[in-house]
Parts: structure tokens; C-alpha cells; sequence
């Protein structure tokens, strides 16, 4: 009995360390600056015979000392008939410094970004 509580228990954090390393962010760019950030663009994510649209995660990270410090995030969910969506996402009250912008999410996930910045 115990071999096969120890077997599941191993099963499942190997299970859980492949979802965590299989989501990965990508960087949108680096930004200096203060107030409010603004990152807009379209995106399509999800398959239809999926069980419906994916969706797209958007990070603001503060650089201090050499560390990414997550600041603010939002995500958004795609249209359901998997057509491009337009967004458009204010991180207000950011005081001064040097901010990353991530995104990730999916499934399928494809992003134009046609604004980022102060």
C-alpha cells in the first residue's frame, strides 16, 4: 500500500513539474518610464474543437537590481468564433523605472502587438 501512495505521489508531482515547464512566457519588449503603460494589439487563440477559445495573459514586471518584480497582470479571452480580437490594457500608477512586458497563453496563441508604451 504505501509502494503505491509513494508511486502516485511521484506520478503526480512529475505530472504537475510538466504543466509548469510547458507554459512559457515571451517578452514584448523592455520600457522606461512612469504612469500609465498601454498595451494594445489583436490575438487569436484556441481551436474549435477545443471546447472554445483560448486566451492571452499580459505581465508588467519591475526591474530592480537586476530582478523581474511582477507588478500587475490581465489576460483576456479570445472570441469565440476565433476570430482576430482587438485589446487594449492600461497598467496605471507605475512609478518610475524599467518595466518588461510578458505574455503568454493559448492554446494556439498569436499576438500582433501594434502599441506598447507610456
Amino acid at each position: 500500500m504505501k509502494a503505491r501512495k509513494l508511486t502516485m505521489l511521484l506520478m503526480t508531482i512529475v505530472m504537475l513539474l510538466m504543466f509548469s515547464t510547458s507554459v512559457s512566457a515571451y517578452t514584448a519588449g523592455t520600457y522606461v518610464g512612469q504612469g500609465t503603460l498601454t498595451v494594445s494589439g489583436s490575438f487569436t487563440a484556441g481551436y474549435p474543437t477545443a471546447g472554445g477559445p483560448g486566451e492571452l495573459y499580459v505581465q508588467v514586471l519591475r526591474v530592480v537590481d537586476g530582478t523581474e518584480q511582477l507588478v500587475a497582470d490581465q489576460s483576456q479571452f479570445a472570441n469565440r468564433d476565433y476570430s482576430p480580437k482587438s485589446f487594449t490594457i492600461n497598467f496605471h500608477n507605475l512609478s518610475y523605472g524599467t518595466y518588461i512586458v510578458k505574455y503568454f497563453g493559448g492554446p494556439a496563441l498569436s499576438v500582433s502587438f501594434t502599441s506598447i508604451g507610456f
